[in-house]
């Protein structure tokens, strides 16, 4: 009895330290999943454009002035960087941490923002902080807005940007309805439970976050 009393207590203790190892290693490792999206609303001009998309940062650091996470980003290259949002945490707050990681991205490729739920949390004064932050450091803040990208031949596409309080309601509609539906239209939403009506909005290819883990990368 005592025998199997100390077996149980081992097991509990080796399930126990497997699980919080797989949280640490999970929580700081740095993993690039890589999608090829095809549409017959591109021409060839835009084959292998490369887009990265960065989310749900939350302050959290990879080295020395986000060292570790901008070398990977600069190895893929990108000729577009979005970030769809929780760039910060309303939980534990660091704007500063925050702007190592976009100081280093705009210098890789253009970066564009949308909100997350957490930017919303801030206080004022905190999210004044980072916006101005990331003006001043040249990235486009694409909440409620498109704009064309791409090739100068006429044959780029559209960047849509959702506020995150303005996921659900006819906000996106209403810039669909402005802008040229026989382009590619690629969508930044920061939550992806607003799917169906991103799809009823009409755009091609919605890029979100929020999910944390969950393949949150959605293709029309």
């Amino acid at each position: 009895m005592k025998n199997k009393t100390v077996r149980k207590i081992v097991v509990s203790f080796l399930i126990g330290m497997t699980v919080f190892i797989f949280c640490v290693w999970q929580n700081n490792d740095i993993v690039i999943s890589k999608y090829e999206y095809k549409n017959s609303k591109t021409s060839d001009s835009l084959n292998g454009y490369k887009i990265a998309q960065i989310s749900d940062l939350h302050n959290k650091e990879f080295g020395k002035n986000q060292k570790k996470i901008l070398s990977k980003l600069k190895k893929e290259m990108p000729d577009l960087i979005v970030i769809t949002g929780d760039l910060v945490d309303s939980n534990r707050t660091n704007i500063n941490i925050a702007m190592e990681f976009i100081q280093g991205a705009v210098k890789i490729a253009p970066t564009y923002y949308v909100t997350g739920n957490h930017e919303y949390w801030l206080s004022a004064n905190d999210r004044d902080k980072l916006m101005n932050g990331m003006k001043q450091a040249g990235v486009t803040l694409l909440d409620n807005k498109a704009v064309i990208l791409g090739n100068e031949d006429g044959n780029g596409f559209f960047l849509l940007g959702l506020s995150d309080k303005n996921l659900s309601d006819n906000t996106l509609t209403t810039i669909c309805s402005n802008i040229a539906s026989n382009k590619l239209q690629i969508l930044l939403a920061h939550e992806p439970q607003y799917f169906k009506a991103y799809c009823n909005a009409g755009v091609d290819l919605v890029l979100s976050g929020h999910a944390h883990g969950d393949k949150s990368d959605c293709l029309l």
